[in-house]
């Protein structure tokens, strides 16, 4: 096996994990998400000549992973909605917020009820999000990308970035407070 192909292995082998786990959360269903994961390692396969290592290679595939699901989602026409900013909460609502992301599921009560339930809703909180919004938090929070990586990610800038990690925390918020709220 040539140093190429053993390349393209071992980025299969260290990202395909949490590439699926990105496109899965964006997509309506894990068949969906398989596929579109399956498009994404071919689509770097063709790529990795011209891959010139000017982010992380897990941020150039989720580059990848965000084109191809852009792509199913042109398929499926849906539609995006409009979320208002996070300057529109307040500190109270947004500290209880920054809790929720923080919380990791996994910790909630050993009741699986409890868990499945809450990620249930979480995923539901998330597909409400407009796209970009969404994306961005998953990057955030699911890929741990810094702010930097996730702006080249989205092909926006930095300060874009931000603007859009704070509406989605707000609309999060605004959307589950009756469920993860006091």
């Amino acid at each position: 096996m040539d140093s190429t192909a053993q390349s393209i292995d071992r980025l299969y082998e260290e990202h395909l994990d949490g590439v699926y786990s990105f496109i899965l959360h964006r997509v309506p269903n894990s068949t969906e998400a398989e596929d579109i994961t399956l498009e994404t390692f071919a689509a770097a396969m063709t790529a990795f000549s011209r891959f010139r290592a000017e982010s992380s290679p897990r941020a150039w595939l989720l580059g990848i992973a965000r084109q191809k699901i852009a792509e199913a989602e042109r398929r499926r026409e849906s539609q995006r909605r409009w979320e208002l900013p996070e300057w529109a909460l307040t500190e109270q609502q947004r500290e209880t917020l920054r809790l929720l992301l923080a919380a990791d599921i996994r910790q909630l009560p050993e009741d699986a009820a409890l868990r499945e339930e809450a990620q249930r809703v979480m995923h539901q909180l998330l597909a409400s999000l407009p796209e970009a919004q969404r994306e961005a938090l998953l990057l955030q929070v699911e890929q741990e990308l810094p702010i930097r990586e996730i702006a080249r990610v989205l092909g926006r800038t930095e300060a874009a970035t931000n603007s859009l990690l704070e509406r989605g925390r707000a609309a999060i918020f605004r959307q589950g407070q009756h469920y993860f709220g006091p």
